[in-house]
């Protein structure tokens, strides 16, 4: 039987689960209701929790486990989200008048492989069909988002950030892949 730790005694199990399963995503609400709290009052809960210095010790404790036992690191982590995030599909196909190639994964880097969720390719009696599917840019751009602090809090959702609102790389980069001129970039600043 595992021996209880100082710090340990001083959380109860459901702090000490809500740690669990904070460090699986960051997000405090959804981990409070994972480790039973109750889900109307989550997000409360949640940042009591995150601001008790025993819960942070906790979490640092548990994420330095977990970089140790799997080798994970936060650059890797991010370097990861990156290549989600910042992925275009014309990295790995070429598609025009109907027809799609595909990029031989012997020629992608390890970012543009780590983009593709799934290929799939379906042959019927009438011909067949090649389906790319990437991993959710929106959501490794949220995440890296986050963890470049361009959120005011973690715990609350930003779904109304502007484009002027965000750090000055993530909008150049923005601005690249899709195009957005922004009144900054208009006028020369």
């Amino acid at each position: 039987m595992k021996k209880a730790t100082n710090e340990s005694r001083k959380l109860s199990a459901k702090q000490r689960h809500f740690i669990d399963e904070y460090v699986v995503d960051f997000n405090g609400r959804l981990a409070a209701c994972r480790a039973g709290y109750a889900e109307r009052s989550a997000l409360t809960t949640a940042g009591r929790l995150l601001a008790m210095p025993e819960v942070a010790d906790g979490i640092q404790k548990r994420l330095q486990e977990l970089s140790e036992r799997g080798q994970v690191t936060r650059d890797a982590v991010v370097r990861e989200l990156a290549a989600v995030g910042f992925a275009s599909l014309r990295d790995v196909c070429a598609w025009d008048d109907g027809h799609l190639t595909l990029v031989s994964s012997q020629d992608l880097s390890n970012a543009q492989a780590a983009s593709i969720a799934e290929i799939t390719e379906t042959v019927t009696t009438r011909g067949g069909t090649v389906r790319v599917k990437q991993h959710s840019k929106l959501k490794a751009l949220e995440m890296l988002a986050k963890h470049v602090g361009l959120y005011d809090s973690p715990e609350v959702e930003q779904d109304g950030k502007s484009l002027e609102e965000l750090s000055p790389v993530l909008k150049k980069r923005l601005e690249a892949i899709y195009g957005i001129i922004t009144d900054e970039a208009k006028t020369g600043g």
